[in-house]
């Protein structure tokens, strides 16, 4: 048997002592992993406050057809700046930690 660290299923590594491995007796001493886990609920909270516009420049027109059946059809564009405020908030809750030794089992 080495004496160093072994790792036994992921879950524990063996340390020698001070005093290495003798041909009789072998001392160590055992880590043990645990997972230790709380759940968070977060809920996102979104306000949008008063929207602001305001027209940049002049309009455009555009012809798109002219006298066809009688009918003259145009677009008319018009460049727009909209300020929108949004505030963003969350709420959270926290809930009952747990832990888990033994995931083997």
């Amino acid at each position: 048997m080495k004496c160093g660290v072994e790792n036994m299923s992921n879950q524990y590594e063996m340390y020698p002592d001070v005093n290495d491995c003798k041909d009789d007796e072998c001392k160590k001493s055992v880590k043990h992993f645990i997972d230790i886990s709380v759940p968070v609920d977060i809920s996102p909270k979104a306000r949008v406050g008063k929207i602001d516009m305001e027209c940049c420049g002049d309009p455009e027109v555009i012809c798109m057809e002219c006298g066809k059946k009688n009918v003259c059809r145009l677009v008319l564009v018009q460049k727009v700046s909209i300020k929108i405020p949004v505030t963003y908030s969350f709420m959270s809750k926290v809930g009952e930690d747990t832990v888990e030794c033994c995931k083997d089992k």
